[in-house]
């Protein structure tokens, strides 16, 4: 179910020293292939058991990472790099050599952006802490959308709930899509 895309979506590092605005063309939203990964190696670049991208037109982020002088990349494969702060170490996207696209990790989204912004007046404390509702936020949509690839790393009980296509290594290839668990294709394929 495509929602109204938004025109812009904002992001960069924990410091900052990267900035970015991903400008949205007219098509769908939220953006087709966008997935959470289970590689051993988008795990350690983001440092998270779940890492979470959206593939992206390069040309629609602007400024160029490229051009900024704390971004770095660093070649991960023979075929891709992973692009970085050199400053606080923030994983920012993931780039095949030979795609248009870069893969922009959505943990780099602002807080409001992602979540949504917090509506003045609806704070509530409790003795777990203050919360106050939310308004906007792309977060559901693009999780609504996301598939997972390389579903042989799963964590059960961790990763069991992906919903949407899946993929026992990575993408196509001529590689039909699964749905259900994990656990399910398992016993499919013994």
């Amino acid at each position: 179910m495509s929602h109204p895309q938004p025109q812009t979506i904002t992001g960069g590092c924990l410091c900052e020293a990267i900035r970015y605005t991903i400008t949205s063309e007219a098509g769908e939203w939220p953006p087709p292939k966008n997935a959470i990964c289970l590689c051993t190696m988008c795990r350690k670049h983001s440092g998270a058991l779940i890492p979470v991208a959206a593939t992206i037109p390069t040309k629609n982020v602007s400024p160029p990472l490229q051009r900024n002088p704390a971004f770095k990349l660093y070649r991960s494969s023979t075929v891709a790099q992973r692009g970085f702060c050199i400053h606080c170490g923030s994983s920012i996207c993931f780039l095949y050599d030979d795609s248009a696209d870069t893969e922009m990790w959505l943990g780099t989204l602002d807080e409001e952006v992602f979540c949504g912004g917090k509506v003045p007046g609806t704070e509530v404390t409790t003795k777990h802490g203050t919360w106050c509702e939310r308004k906007g936020g792309v977060s559901k949509e693009i999780r609504r959308r996301a598939g997972g690839i390389f579903m042989e790393n799963g964590i059960d009980g961790v990763t069991d709930w992906i919903a949407g296509p899946k993929y026992w290594n990575h993408w196509g290839g001529g590689k039909e899509p699964f749905t259900g668990t994990v656990d399910e294709m398992k016993k499919r394929m013994a």
